[in-house]
């Protein structure tokens, strides 16, 4: 994974595309982009999850970040919902 991690995003889709041409493999770009982007961000994702999981407590994380989020959000969307009514967005 990390060699995916370690090549930028650009370089990928390059390869993806004309690296698998060279093979006699032809693709449609929308399948070489598909390929490049799923295998770069699953790098990423293995690698986020392998650090998150070393607490094994994955769900306990989760849930305080859901809780932070809630906690910055929904005074946002409140203010927001009043700011609608008071200058009469809402018709």
């Amino acid at each position: 994974m990390q060699l995916f991690q370690g090549t930028p995003l650009l370089m990928l889709l390059f390869l993806a595309y004309f690296g698998l041409a060279l093979f006699g493999i032809n693709v449609s770009p929308w399948v070489a982009a598909a390929l490049a982007l799923t295998l770069y961000t699953s790098a990423f994702l293995t690698e986020i999850w392998r650090g998150t999981n070393a607490t094994f407590r994955p769900f306990t994380v989760y849930a305080c970040v859901a809780l932070m989020y809630f906690v910055l959000c929904f005074p946002i969307s409140a203010w927001s919902k009043s700011l609608e009514k008071k200058l009469h967005g809402h018709r």
